[in-house]
């Protein structure tokens, strides 16, 4: 279990996505913690399968900031600047730890309705589907066998 609070979390996953403001031509984007990405990284933190490669990023990060309480106090380009030094350090880990981060906010009804993207609801929850209909099948069950036993 870690020991990361509600608030250390806010500020990692809006350091990371801070949302956008409404342009003529683009709908204003969230920030990531408006729309609950931290809980969702709360939960990865538990249920996902790299999670202590998550943990590790997140103490490295308040290792960087001087501290979790440094980090949640700080304004956004010190944030920025402590996540740089994170991407510098760990590299390819970081991108795997922004990736997770990244799924979840893409994948929130806020943004996808946002970005202006079809809209239906994405993996795991599925398409909902029409009632199938048996008389589409009528043409391949009238043929004969069209193989040999």
């Amino acid at each position: 279990m870690n020991d990361f609070s509600h608030e250390f979390l806010a500020a990692v996953v809006d350091t990371l996505l801070p949302g956008l403001s409404a342009t003529e031509s683009q709908a204003a984007l969230p920030a990531a913690a408006q729309i609950g990405v931290d809980r969702q990284l709360a939960d990865h933190l538990v249920t996902h399968p790299q999670r202590d490669r998550l943990a590790q990023r997140l103490q490295t990060l308040a290792q960087l900031a001087g501290g979790v309480s440094n980090f949640v106090a700080s304004d956004e380009a010190t944030r920025t600047v402590a996540m740089q030094a994170l991407e510098q350090m760990d590299g390819p880990a970081f991108y795997a730890f922004l990736l997770v981060i990244a799924a979840d906010y893409y994948q929130t009804d806020e943004v996808i309705r946002a970005m202006q993207w079809y809209v239906d609801p994405p993996q795991p929850r599925g398409y909902p589907l029409p009632p199938f209909d048996e008389a589409r099948l009528a043409t391949v069950k009238a043929r004969e066998k069209l193989w040999r036993a």
